[in-house]
């Protein structure tokens, strides 16, 4: 049996139930025995073993995928809560554990700086919606979501900033 727990802040706990869904239906069109129960945690990094439904013989992964470039650290707030999910994480005693993360220096980088990585970026993605996407295409707002993080890391400073990138080694 195959066991997955999926974990959300309480923003993404209804993006995340839609996925339980959908590995549930994998799980069946496979025949691969497969459960998954989510947690619900307004903090991520104040997660005990125990509240994750973990079983003592079984093993625990953790895969952060696009999670951590919205966690603010030391250069935002002494209270560091990716510090803290990252000794959370360590504390669990994890086999495997996956990152996936956008590979850009927004985090403590100057304005000029970040409007160069944001150019570098975003550059083709843009130009590829709007060569590809009709502009009376109804879903076009959702796929322009990229314009909102743009500002997001150009425009704002300090705890207005969310989107704070930083490269590989950093």
């Amino acid at each position: 049996m195959v066991k997955i727990i999926g974990v959300a802040d309480n923003v993404g706990e209804g993006m995340l139930r839609p996925v339980g869904e959908m590995l549930s239906r994998f799980g069946e069109k496979y025949r691969v025995p497969l459960k998954f129960n989510m947690v619900a945690s307004p903090k991520l990094y104040n997660l005990p073993r125990g509240s994750l439904g973990y079983e003592p013989d079984g093993t625990l992964n953790v895969n952060f995928s696009f999670k951590l470039y919205q966690m603010s650290d030391e250069s935002v707030s002494i209270d560091n809560p990716k510090d803290k999910l990252f000794w959370c994480v360590k504390g669990l005693a994890l086999r495997i554990v996956t990152l996936v993360e956008q590979e850009k220096n927004t985090n403590t980088a100057s304005f000029l700086t970040r409007v160069g990585e944001a150019t570098t970026y975003y550059a083709a993605l843009l130009e590829s919606i709007d060569s590809t996407v009709p502009k009376d295409f109804s879903k076009r707002a959702k796929v322009e979501v990229v314009s909102r993080k743009i500002m997001n890391l150009v425009a704002c400073e300090g705890r207005k900033r969310v989107e704070r990138c930083k490269v590989f080694g950093k």
